[in-house]
Formats: structure tokens, C-alpha cells, sequence
């Protein structure tokens, strides 16, 4: 889900960048800490520039992110060997079962 630009020229919200970033306001602010650039409007109004904070998080998340490795193929037990001379166990068959 892409976030809605606010109506102040294009510039996004706490929450727009939350919904970007898949994470909690609460984790935005703590990224605000972390350097993530905002503008402040008024006091206690701050919104963001899409593309700072998109930029911000390819080189913020780019380093703690894992390479994509493929998964492992399951291991497949080799089937139990069965001797070539091996009894096959006779049935007998009495027709269908009464009762």
C-alpha cells in the first residue's frame, strides 16, 4: 500500500511513513532519532520528503538487511533396502468380510 501524500505539497506524515516503512509510529520516531530527515512546520508539526525517506532507508536498511540465500534442499532419506529375496507375506482371502 503506497501512502497518501499530505495536503502539504506532497510531503508525507508520521503515519505515511509508517505505512511505507511496515512499522509502528513509535518505530518512525525512533528512526527520527536515528537521523531519518523531517521538516518541521509548526511546533509539534514535522512531515517528511518522500524521497528523503526513501533514500534514507535504502542506505539505512540496505546494511542490516541479509544477501538472499536459496533455502536449503530437505534432506531426503535413502530408502530402506529391501533384499531381493525377501517373503512377501501370503493373504488369504476369504471374500467380503461378514458380519
Amino acid at each position: 500500500m503506497t501512502p497518501n501524500p499530505s495536503a502539504f505539497g506532497g510531503l508525507w506524515t508520521l503515519d505515511d511513513v509508517a505505512l511505507y516503512l511496515r512499522v509502528e509510529r513509535d518505530e518512525v520516531w525512533n528512526y527520527v532519532f536515528q537521523g531519518l530527515p523531517y521538516l518541521t512546520l509548526t511546533t509539534g508539526v514535522i512531515r517528511f520528503k518522500p524521497e528523503k525517506v526513501k533514500s534514507w532507508a535504502m542506505e539505512h536498511f540496505s546494511q542490516d538487511v541479509p544477501p538472499t540465500q536459496e533455502p536449503a534442499a530437505a534432506e531426503v532419506p535413502e530408502p530402506a533396502e529391501v533384499p531381493e529375496t525377501a517373503e512377501v507375506p501370503e493373504t488369504k482371502d476369504d471374500g467380503p468380510p461378514q458380519g
